[in-house]
């Protein structure tokens, strides 16, 4: 009589394509996470994703000394991300002032 939620967000998530927008949220939920796990949680407070489309994460950064030092492990991110996700979803990533 009654499904799981997860089981009806899957169904819904193939008849509608709400592929990227859910992927989106993934990401977002475990940044900080990730963030924190290599950096510390002050330096996961100054950085947040803004924007996902086309395996592209947009992501906002306080200062330039810190999105230097993002950019410097850009693919460790990335790659921590994907492998949290079981999946290539980030193809790149964007960090912005």
């Amino acid at each position: 009589m009654f499904e799981p939620i997860s089981t009806v967000i899957k169904q819904k998530r193939r008849k509608f394509s709400f592929k990227e927008e859910i992927e989106a949220i993934d990401i977002f939920k475990i940044w900080s996470e990730i963030i924190e796990d290599i950096f510390d949680a002050e330096i996961g407070k100054a950085c947040k994703p803004i924007a996902f489309k086309q395996g592209v994460l947009n992501v906002k950064v306080e200062n330039s000394i810190l999105s230097q030092e993002l950019q410097l492990r850009r693919n460790e991110i990335k790659d921590i991300i994907n492998k949290k996700l079981q999946r290539t979803v980030v193809k790149k990533i964007i960090f912005q002032l």
